[in-house]
């Protein structure tokens, strides 16, 4: 393929739209190049958090249990709801606590509400007419992934655990979560909880515009204060990429684990180096060891790609040309510089260039700024802008100047002195 300065700019434009002062050019991806990886998961997909692009995918639109990385809708969607709102407490009722057998469970083929807690699962021992806030409860569903405070939590906000999940649902599809129906905000297995991690990227990438959400998905450890009901209580990361063991990674900044029977050994992590976020969705392991080796080469082998450079547009005069109400010529414009992108290889999905016209007044001389390029990502996200000049200058003409300068007012001024001075002439 031919570097993209050879070809004409009319060449490589794919559409145009004029849009008011603002015009569309897109530009198609050259060389997307996904990341070349092998992983032992069922299931896996690394995106950028920022512009969502997907360097790697492994079955990634495929349905799973998604075990407890489920708590990332149940905690993204509360605070959805409740902002900075994080003090209220919220009290523990039965039905947020009644709990099952797993060989129970699957006896009665499920026909117990879904959101019962089961016997082995993890939970921080909440009783009936406990008092906890919002605040406490949120630790303890992303640091120690604690069964109980998601149903207190969702009870709390919806009136009932069901009612809740009807609403959470809804509100993962807003966010564009296309294959993922949950049935309990915990993510005890059942048969019609499922999800893909394609679904489960989008929700974590979600869930790092949350700034609270952020804070406490990498603290390592909590103290939960005491309640009305309980002493202090202390809360320990499930994350092994955040502590001090074989599987820590300095990069990995949090997120989620999740395990059951069903689902396997589950990771949604999140890691960051100079600046570049990315997400990681890790499911169906058979084992903790080779979900972490998996997740730790994953995110190095993104980290060490090299960045590229593509010149988009040359310095000097461009095509990109305006008429302008006033004067009988087109404005012309240059940059003074060349205008480049540089991008990850494993994340070119192609972008537009928008074009800002903003014409100063009639005249216009040259070199005076009459635009700004911007390099806009699929997420609309602005990449990267420069300013666009003037190639040529303008006057106004003379009729311009009659209809909308100040002329006009002179003439309107004018004319009545002189017919007065006609009628005294004739007088």
């Amino acid at each position: 393929m031919k570097p993209l300065t050879s070809v004409p700019l009319s060449e490589r434009l794919t559409f145009l739209i004029p849009l008011s002062t603002i015009f569309f050019f897109h530009f198609a991806s050259l060389s997307a190049q996904p990341l070349d990886l092998k992983v032992s998961g069922e299931r896996v997909i690394l995106i950028n958090g920022e512009s969502g692009a997907v360097l790697f995918e492994k079955n990634c639109d495929q349905q799973c249990y998604p075990a407890s990385t489920t708590k990332i809708a149940t905690a993204l969607y509360a605070l959805h709801l409740r902002g900075n709102d994080l003090s209220t407490k919220m009290t523990t009722r039965t039905e947020a606590i009644c709990s099952i057998s797993p060989q129970a469970k699957v006896q009665s083929k499920y026909r117990s509400p879904p959101h019962w807690l089961e016997t082995d699962g993890s939970h921080i021992g909440l009783k009936k007419g406990e008092e906890m806030p919002l605040h406490d409860l949120i630790h303890a569903i992303l640091i120690c992934s604690a069964n109980d405070a998601c149903n207190v939590v969702a009870q709390n906000l919806a009136g009932s655990v069901p009612k809740f999940m009807e609403h959470l649902n809804h509100y993962l599809k807003q966010i564009g979560c296309k294959n993922t129906h949950f049935n309990n905000p915990h993510g005890l297995s059942h048969p019609d909880h499922v999800t893909t991690a394609r679904d489960l990227s989008i929700m974590a990438k979600e869930a790092l515009s949350q700034p609270f959400f952020c804070e406490v998905m990498k603290k390592t450890k909590y103290t939960c204060p005491e309640t009305n009901l309980e002493y202090q209580r202390f809360f320990i990361q499930t994350n092994q990429l955040l502590k001090k063991t074989p599987y820590y990674y300095p990069q990995a900044i949090g997120m989620k684990t999740g395990t059951t029977k069903a689902a396997g050994k589950n990771l949604v992590a999140v890691a960051e180096e100079n600046g570049r976020v990315l997400i990681g969705v890790f499911m169906g392991y058979p084992s903790s060891a080779d979900l972490y080796s998996d997740a730790k080469r994953v995110f190095e082998t993104a980290f060490k790609e090299q960045k590229m450079r593509r010149t988009l547009l040359s310095a000097g005069s461009q095509e990109f040309t305006k008429e302008v109400s006033g004067t009988r010529k087109r404005l012309e414009t240059y940059l003074p510089e060349k205008f480049t992108y540089e991008y990850y290889p494993s994340e070119d999905q192609g972008f537009r260039l928008l074009v800002h016209w903003k014409l100063p007044k009639l005249p216009i001389v040259k070199g005076a700024e009459v635009g700004r390029l911007e390099i806009v990502g699929p997420n609309h996200k602005v990449l990267k802008s420069t300013t666009l000049y003037a190639n040529n200058s303008l006057s106004q003409t003379l009729w311009s100047r009659l209809v909308f300068g100040k002329t006009i007012f002179l003439a309107l001024a004018i004319i009545p002195l002189l017919w007065v001075g006609l009628r005294f002439r004739k007088k």
